[in-house]
């Protein structure tokens, strides 16, 4: 089966018609809105790979460092189901394979999700919510309500199933693919090329396959393993 046969499968699964926001903002005003027990404890986090992601659960592997002794880590893991210490690193950080149930309406009762962290530098925080435009929108007055300010990173459409493969690939690669895609540059015969695709996409067109190549790489591994 080739590969332009498989995107055209991850692209058509069912999909939920919602926007994908993710904000950056100091995590001390975040947990003063919001208080999370034991994000308060965590130094740096970064999410190395989406295992699994959607509105009942999500599962992750991911680089943690703490502030201060491991008695800090507790309240951090109490929230998760499971958690296995992968690996330890030089510097302090160790990486973990975390699963937890989401907490639905979180923040809101009008509904959406909030996406665990992505990343946790110091006192910057940054996550994503996913959610109709109206859940964006009343999930980003009730923060501002709260005095907490923010950074606007992205605001997209999230055209695709929650549980697709999509939602492992980092944004710039699913975003290069669901236009590429759209665009018809997997077609046969193709509607772009790649040089045009790159100027529509505003960047290089070495970048544009170098992100193209990875994405399709990463999406045919999680076809395969299936």
């Amino acid at each position: 089966m080739s590969a332009q046969y498989h995107i055209y499968i991850i692209l058509h699964f069912p999909v939920f018609f919602m926007r994908r926001l993710v904000i950056e903002g100091s995590l001390t005003d975040l947990m003063a809105a919001f208080p999370t027990p034991g994000i308060k404890n965590v130094k740096l986090l970064e999410i190395l790979h989406f295992l699994n992601q959607e509105p009942a659960e999500f599962s992750v592997i991911a680089r943690i460092e703490f502030y201060g002794d491991s008695s800090n880590n507790q309240d951090f893991f109490a929230g998760f189901q499971e958690v296995q210490l992968l690996d330890l690193e030089k510097g302090g950080s160790q990486v973990y394979y975390l699963k937890k149930k989401v907490v639905q309406k979180y923040l809101l009762d009008a509904g959406g999700f909030v996406v665990p962290p992505s990343g946790i530098h110091g006192d910057t925080v940054r996550f994503a919510f996913i959610g109709s435009k109206k859940q964006v929108d009343q999930f980003l007055a009730k923060i501002e309500l709260k005095g907490v300010s923010y950074k606007l990173i992205s605001l997209v459409d999230a055209k695709f199933a929650f549980d697709s493969p999509l939602n492992t690939l980092t944004e710039k690669q699913r975003t290069a693919v669901i236009v590429a895609f759209n665009s018809g540059y997997f077609d046969v015969p193709r509607r772009i090329n790649s040089e045009q695709l790159a100027k529509k996409l505003h960047i290089h067109h070495s970048a544009l396959n170098t992100r193209l190549r990875k994405a399709e790489h990463h999406l045919l591994a999680q076809l395969l393993k299936s």
